[in-house]
């Protein structure tokens, strides 16, 4: 079972349907969940540290151990130096400080963190938006460079 957060019309919810996986969106999960999904993931780019929290904290509740979990985010090091504003619209995290909440909730990270594999496809492009990185994590246990 997969639990996703975000909008459900994102084309990695509809193509993960497509390919017969149960997913459950977080909002539906509850209490009596617990323990019982062995992924999570965001469909749509985190929204600054709080949700990005509000993940971590439903991944050590409602993942099962050994589960895993893939979130994506904007990052805080794809603004220029000359330029300190953020946009509203694209909050920003630095990825060492996301990294770092994983062990507040029993998880690990997996891997070495892609901090900016590319910039999201917009169109029309009216701007330039942050790069977007991808953390992926693990519930129970540390899995080094796997």
């Amino acid at each position: 079972r997969v639990l996703f957060a975000g909008d459900a019309s994102r084309s990695s919810v509809k193509s993960l349907i497509e390919m017969g996986y149960d997913l459950t969106p977080l909002h539906r999960a509850n209490g009596g969940a617990a323990g019982q999904f062995a992924y999570l993931f965001n469909s749509c780019a985190l929204s600054g540290l709080d949700e990005a929290e509000q993940l971590l904290h439903a991944a050590k509740d409602l993942l099962q151990p050994g589960g895993a979990g893939a979130l994506t985010f904007f990052t805080r090091e794809a603004f220029a130096a000359d330029d300190p504003r953020e946009n509203p619209d694209f909050p920003v995290i630095d990825p060492a400080e996301l990294a770092s909440m994983l062990p507040k909730f029993g998880l690990s990270l997996v891997g070495n963190p892609d901090w900016s594999p590319r910039r999201p496809a917009l169109q029309p492009r009216p701007f330039e938006p942050p790069l977007m990185g991808t953390l992926l994590f693990h519930k129970g246990g540390d899995l080094g460079d796997r």
